[in-house]
């Protein structure tokens, strides 16, 4: 079974591209502008888009089968990168 699939991998590439649009819209809170800050048109579509590639990877994660050991050491990484990335 390969790691990518078709589906994930499309989810992945758009959910970078409105993460791009996003930050290339977006206007900087000391600068006054006209029309508003165009960032924001794409901040739903992007989380639209996330939240379709967080579910494919949720679902090809529950297809996957590891030993308990295994789903343990993968439990205790997120767990650890989640503390790492939040400086818990």
């Amino acid at each position: 079974m390969s790691f990518w699939s078709k589906g994930m991998a499309g989810w992945l590439i758009l959910c970078i591209v409105f993460i791009y649009l996003v930050d290339l819209f977006t206007v900087d809170p000391d600068v006054t502008s006209g029309n508003g800050n165009l960032g924001l048109l794409f901040v739903l579509p992007a989380l639209f888009v996330f939240l379709l590639f967080a579910s494919s990877f949720w679902n090809f994660l529950g297809r996957l089968e590891f030993k308990s050991n295994t789903w343990m050491k993968l439990g205790l990484g997120a767990l650890a990168l989640l503390l790492w990335f939040f400086r818990i």
